[in-house]
C-alpha cells in the first residue's frame, strides 16, 4: 500500500505525460499492457494527501496481478526495479515474478479460482477460467 501512496494508475495517458516517448525509460511513468488495453502508472503529485487501500486482485488482471505479487514481497519506490532480478532485465512483471519464485506453478491460479467460487456466478467463473487459461 505504501507503493500506491506515491504512485497511481489510469487507463488513459495523463496530459502531463502525453509528450513523452513511451518506448523509453522514464522514472516517473510506466506503461503496463493488459490484453489490448494499456495501464499507465505515474507518480502522485501530492502523496501526503492520499489514503490508500488494497482491493482483491485476481489472476485475470494479468500483469497487475503479477505486479501485486511483487509489491507484497519486495519494498520499492520504482516499478522498474521489479523487472530486474539477478542482473537480468525481464520484459514483464510476470517473467520477473516467476524468476523470483513467487509464482512457480499453477497452484496460484487454482487458489484464485477456489477463492472466487464463493463470490462469482457460474458465468463469471467460466470467464475467470478462460482468462486464467489465456494468461497462462
Amino acid at each position: 500500500m505504501q507503493f500506491f501512496k506515491f504512485w497511481r494508475y489510469s487507463y488513459t495517458i495523463p496530459a502531463k505525460y502525453q509528450h513523452y516517448n513511451l518506448d523509453h525509460y522514464h522514472p516517473d511513468f510506466f506503461v503496463i499492457r493488459k490484453f489490448i488495453k494499456y495501464i499507465y502508472v505515474f507518480k502522485r503529485e501530492k502523496p501526503e494527501r492520499n489514503i490508500v487501500r488494497m482491493s482483491i486482485n485476481y489472476v485475470r488482471h494479468g500483469e497487475i496481478w503479477y505486479l501485486r505479487k511483487l509489491l507484497l514481497n519486495i519494498p520499492t519506490y520504482f516499478l522498474h526495479d521489479y523487472k530486474y532480478y539477478n542482473s537480468i532485465l525481464y520484459n514483464t512483471f510476470q517473467e520477473s515474478a516467476i524468476a523470483r519464485g513467487y509464482v512457480n506453478d499453477n497452484t496460484a491460479a487454482l487458489h484464485c479460482f477456489n477463492e472466487s467460487k464463493q463470490f462469482l456466478t457460474p458465468n463469471q467463473l467460466r470467464s475467470l477460467f478462460f482468462n486464467m487459461t489465456y494468461e497462462g
